[in-house]
């Protein structure tokens, strides 16, 4: 059995064993709770694709949580200092509005695609993936806009005869500048400051060899 999706509509835990502590060890069945997306489907070896990111980094925040009117504080008074995401007590929406909330289906599937692809044309053994594209992060604030997410995955695929095994784990960066703002294309009064942040998540997958049989790998920008 696995359950595909958490109450977020998130891919987030695969049980590989039908052992009866395993199931013991999650109370209440998918699609139970309110609002919950998660489906229950049989999970057969060789054949059930599956892959996931997750969040190892801590992204929750010791700070107080910056509004927009702090940004335009520290574009006055701050002198240009950087500043992180974390210390801004941002960290967590923006790496999650990126995994889950960007597009139809959020970043970590389009990169499961990616990731996939690159699987299939490397071959077992080692290999490596890197990626990066702007993306808005307006809901998180206004005050981000566009920022840049960068990353690599570095891994292994195992071949498993119709299907590949790949395991390994995702770097990200994000880059942004707070400039302009009073988005008139000059710098009033203030120095522009770069804000910045980084997670990790390990990345686990059984997709298909053959593309046009599998899930994983559509293509597409990340």
């Amino acid at each position: 059995m696995r359950e595909a999706q958490d109450c977020s509509g998130r891919l987030v835990n695969i049980f590989l064993s039908q052992n009866i502590e395993d199931r013991a060890a999650k109370p209440g069945h998918p699609g139970e709770d309110y609002n919950c997306r998660c489906e229950r489907v049989p999970f057969v070896a060789g054949e059930t694709e599956f892959g996931f990111h997750e969040f190892t980094t801590i992204l929750a925040s010791s700070y107080d949580r910056w509004t927009n009117l702090d940004f335009v504080r520290h574009y006055y008074n701050g002198g240009g200092r950087a500043v992180t995401l974390l210390e801004i007590g941002h960290l967590r929406e923006i790496a999650e509005q990126y995994a889950y909330d960007d597009g139809t289906e959020g970043a970590f599937r389009r990169l499961a695609d990616q990731i996939a692809n690159e699987a299939r044309a490397s071959g077992a053994g080692s290999f490596s993936y890197d990626f990066g594209a702007p993306y808005d992060f307006g809901d998180v604030a206004f005050s981000h806009g566009d920022g840049v997410v960068r990353g690599a995955f570095v891994g292994r695929v195992e071949d498993r005869g119709a299907m590949l095994r790949i395991s390994g784990e995702t770097t990200f960066e994000f880059s942004d500048i707070f400039e302009d703002p009073l988005d008139i294309g000059i710098e009033v009064g203030g120095t522009p400051y770069p804000i910045t942040g980084n997670w990790r998540t390990p990345f686990s997958a059984d997709v298909m060899k053959d593309a046009g049989r599998s899930e994983y790998g559509r293509g597409g920008d990340i």
